[in-house]
């Protein structure tokens, strides 16, 4: 009897030690479980840390090219505003340019036209000229051949005058006309020195008949 019950209360006491090293080890797991997550999260932490650290590193090892370029770029502003200002001076260079450019063409056009215009002037001038010309020699033909047929009418008449009365009687009627006023001679109704010689030629082209083939006086 007392072997049973030292039996049962050892049974009883390794299911109590069984059911202690249970809990304990639920226990133990969730423990684990937990220190697995946060050593998860900490790796990640972890490698976020080394991704950026190994950026700030990377910036930090471009700094110093960093800090000599901005040392170099008020010079290389200054070149470049250097540059600007040429090409500004370069563009009002071609802007006057052309401004020159069009003004001699403009006034190539203008004189030009100009001339054009003088050109159709003395074109017009000289036709205006020509047509007077042409007229006013019209004019002094026409007063060259009426002149020229008085003096025809008046030649023929003194002719048949000396035919029919003789040299005598017409040098007596001459010497009466000298007396009154009026042209007497060829002299006094010749035209002016302007006259074309061709035209003076036909205005004393006249046919001339000899005195001495009229009728002989008696003597």
């Amino acid at each position: 009897m007392a072997e049973e019950a030292a039996l049962e209360a050892l049974d009883q006491r390794f299911a109590s030690a069984l059911q202690t090293i249970r809990t304990r080890n639920e226990a133990i797991c969730e423990r684990a479980l937990a220190v697995r997550a946060d050593v998860r999260r900490t790796s990640d932490r972890c490698h976020a840390l080394s991704a950026g650290w190994q950026r700030l590193r990377d910036e930090l090892l471009l700094l110093p090219a960093t800090t000599h370029s901005l040392r170099e770029l008020p010079a290389r502003t200054a070149e470049l505003f250097g540059r600007v200002e040429e090409l500004e001076d370069r563009l009002t260079e071609l802007s006057v340019l052309r401004v020159r450019q069009r003004e001699r063409e403009w006034r190539r056009r203008r004189e030009a036209e100009v001339e054009r215009l003088e050109a159709a002037k003395r074109r017009e001038a000289l036709h205006l000229e020509a047509v007077i010309a042409e007229q006013a020699a019209r004019e002094r033909r026409r007063e060259l051949e009426e002149r020229r047929d008085v003096f025809d009418e008046e030649f023929e008449a003194q002719r048949r005058y000396v035919l029919e009365h003789g040299k005598e009687e017409l040098v007596r009627v001459a010497a009466k006309q000298q007396e009154q006023p009026g042209p007497h001679s060829l002299a006094e109704v010749e035209p002016g020195p302007f006259v074309d010689d061709a035209e003076l030629d036909d205005f004393y082209n006249v046919e001339v008949v000899p005195l001495d083939e009229g009728p002989q006086e008696d003597s």
